[in-house]
């Protein structure tokens, strides 16, 4: 295999990759939100170029952190986390 065989299939391989996780995400949100007219094609870009870019240069900055569920959200407190509340079901209050 050549250089140029390998770089064409690393190619194939991110199309593919961006593919899968546009019909995931698609199948998600239609899951989650089934009163939803967001999907298709808009969402599934949206989401296989975010998938495609580092972490630290997203923008917007990604608001749950790697490994974190997004219930628990940016800003939770771990006192909330430990407790079982979650800021998401909480009332907006002062800090």
């Amino acid at each position: 295999m050549t250089f140029e065989d390998i770089l064409l299939l690393f190619v194939v391989l991110v199309v593919v990759d961006c593919v899968y996780v546009g019909k995931m995400v698609n199948k998600r949100v239609a899951e989650r939100f089934p009163d939803s007219t967001d999907g298709g094609f808009k969402l599934g870009w949206y989401a296989a170029s975010r998938t495609l870019q580092m972490r630290r240069v997203r923008v917007p900055k990604p608001q749950v952190e790697r490994g974190e569920s997004e219930q628990a959200g940016a800003g939770a407190d771990v006192d909330d986390l430990a407790a079982g509340r979650f800021p998401l079901e909480e009332p907006l209050r002062e800090r």
